[in-house]
């Protein structure tokens, strides 16, 4: 007879992905092509030509029956446990290729990473024992017996210990990390399967799947502590790490249990569809997102109010999803669709179908190539995703009026959004890059300057519109340079607007006043001066700016009081 399917958990860094996030989506189909592993080649990965944002790149050919992939940070390693094999898979993260293959007992399951040692530890379900491996030689050093028909360990990281659920014996066997032997035997509720370690109290949960409860060890005395009555048929919880509280998944109630873990009782029942599986909670929203393993959908559960806020249609038989952290988007394995339904987490829709190999369930993401790794339990192999890149950054880009009467209304128009305002301030946001701008009519005024573009590269970016009665005279104040090479671009900023040009000269059109100037600095070139005022009073006024070779050795600013820097701000001339 077959052995039960594994739980199925993501893990990075050797923690079982019990503490994670997961989320949903709509239905923007994107179209792949599945790449089939060429004959022969046993180790490598069969790359797509595109690797475009959630796209099949790879797909790399393990053992028979993988489960969710287990990183290594330390060595940059993948490893697969292939149920019906008896071996584990490494992969190295860099070149997506097989780098060993290492056998260990009958039906082994995803393994835990002890970061303390640097060993994994792979319970082999069929040979009621855990193997111990070393990543620097990727060769078992260890054999440790346990109980009957052990599944995933959890590693506490505060007692250095694992906690191995024996479904068959109905206990835990604790293993120390550093003697490798078992130094305790706990008994629990029928058929155990998964543990889950609360990093605030240091006690073990373990949801009983025969016993409809989660017995609680302590983990400083490694005894049992509490029994927690759940609903029937109990998988691993969710940890919501705001409040303390477990989310246990009752798959033959439909519901989920909330458990408080300050008091070890449960706080509410919610009721969900068919057979809940392992939740993962989502940070950014405070919620969880629970696939329904009897049905197409997943349920998105507020942790703070207990309640379903939304439900996202995915394939058939969905698994627990991997959390992109990068873009906040969940990857749903769908069993029985051989697909992976791709979620925002912001918007609980559906953004993209992914076509995988045969039975996909749990993948691993990898956040140093934004990789998701998907095992296809049915095709022996794993399908490399593209995940998508987060999204570009946004900066400030505000405009600052002057001279405009209290409670006036103006306008701007910028990368095409206009926005209004009756106060001396308005303010956009943008991401990198060059954006026009234009500043809207105001009877009886007008705007210097009235157009441009502003360059966002990094950094907030602020600019001021100095406005004037229309009946004002204005005059140009004209600068001239002499000694750089034809269609070198230089810059003169007057009154906190700059012009920059490949001619030689610059004009700017005021009123009557007292300005200050700064040239800006060339490479290869110094300007003289390279600062200074000027006065306007009822006529044109006329610079020269001559350029002389030469490293530049010093730069003149001069500052209006109550000025700001205006870098890569640029105004048409």
């Amino acid at each position: 007879m077959a052995p039960p399917q594994a739980p199925h958990w993501g893990a990075r860094g050797g923690l079982i992905v019990l503490l994670c996030a997961l989320v949903i989506g709509a239905s923007v189909a994107l179209p792949v092509t599945h790449p089939k592993v060429a004959e022969g080649n046993g180790t490598g990965a069969v790359r797509s030509s595109v690797a475009s944002s959630n796209t099949v790149i790879a797909t790399i050919p393990v053992g028979s029956n993988p489960l969710t992939p287990v990183w290594d940070n330390a060595t940059g390693n993948l490893y697969v446990a292939n149920l019906r094999s008896n071996n584990l898979t490494v992969i190295s993260g860099a070149s997506e290729t097989t780098v060993a293959t290492v056998p260990v007992g009958s039906a082994p399951y995803p393994p835990a990473l002890d970061t303390a040692n640097g060993d994994l530890y792979v319970a082999n379900h069929g040979s009621n024992d855990v193997s111990v491996i070393s990543p620097t030689s990727n060769s078992v050093v260890a054999t440790i017996p346990v109980g009957t028909g052990p599944f995933t360990p959890t590693y506490d990281a505060a007692n250095g210990d694992l906690y191995v659920p024996n479904s068959g014996s109905a206990n835990v066997s604790v293993i120390s990390g550093g003697t490798n032997t078992v130094i305790a035997t706990v008994a629990v509720g029928g058929q155990p399967q998964t543990a889950l370690v609360d990093p605030v109290t240091g006690n073990v949960y373990v949801a009983n799947f025969a016993a409809s409860n989660v017995s609680v060890i302590s983990g400083s005395t490694n005894s049992l502590l509490a029994t927690v009555a759940v609903g029937s048929s109990p998988r691993t919880p969710g940890y919501d790490p705001l409040s303390g509280n477990l989310f246990v998944p009752n798959r033959g109630s439909n519901n989920v249990s909330v458990i408080a873990t300050s008091t070890n009782s449960v706080l509410a029942s919610v009721a969900l569809g068919p057979r809940p599986h392992t939740p993962v909670y989502v940070a950014a929203s405070d919620d969880l997102y629970v696939p329904e393993y009897g049905g197409s959908a997943v349920t998105v559960v507020s942790a703070a109010s207990y309640s379903v806020i939304s439900s996202v249609t995915v394939g058939a038989v969905p698994d627990t999803p991997a959390f992109d952290g990068a873009n906040g988007d969940l990857y749903v394995p769908n069993l029985n669709s051989a697909n992976v339904s791709v979620i925002s987490s912001s918007t609980n829709v559906l953004v993209a179908t992914i076509v995988t190999g045969a039975g996909p369930t749990t993948p691993a993401y990898d956040p140093a190539t934004e990789s998701v790794y998907v095992p296809d339990s049915q095709s022996a192999e794993l399908t490399l995703i593209s995940g998508s890149p987060p999204p570009p950054a946004n900066y400030s880009v505000t405009f600052d009026e002057s001279g405009l009467p209290g409670g006036t209304n103006w306008s701007v128009t910028f990368a095409g959004v206009v926005q209004s305002s009756t106060t001396s301030s308005i303010p956009f946001t943008a991401t990198n890059g060059t954006w026009p701008f234009t500043v809207g009519n105001v009877t009886g005024y007008s705007a210097s300057p009235s157009s441009g573009s502003v360059n966002v590269s990094g950094q907030p970016q602020s600019l001021l519109m100095a406005f004037a009665p229309s009946n004002t005279s204005v005059y140009s104040a004209d600068f001239t340079e002499t000694g750089l090479p034809v269609g070198t671009t230089w810059s003169v900023t007057l009154n906190r607007s700059t012009i920059s040009t490949n001619g030689s000269a610059i004009v700017f059109s005021v009123p009557d006043g007292s300005y200050y100037y700064n040239v800006g600095p060339e490479s290869g070139y110094n300007a003289s001066p390279s600062a200074g005022s000027v006065v306007v009073s009822g006529a044109a006024v006329a610079v020269s700016i001559p350029f002389s070779p030469g490293p530049l050795t010093s730069v003149t600013i001069v500052t209006i009081p109550g000025a700001t820097a205006l870098d890569g701000i640029t105004y048409d001339s």
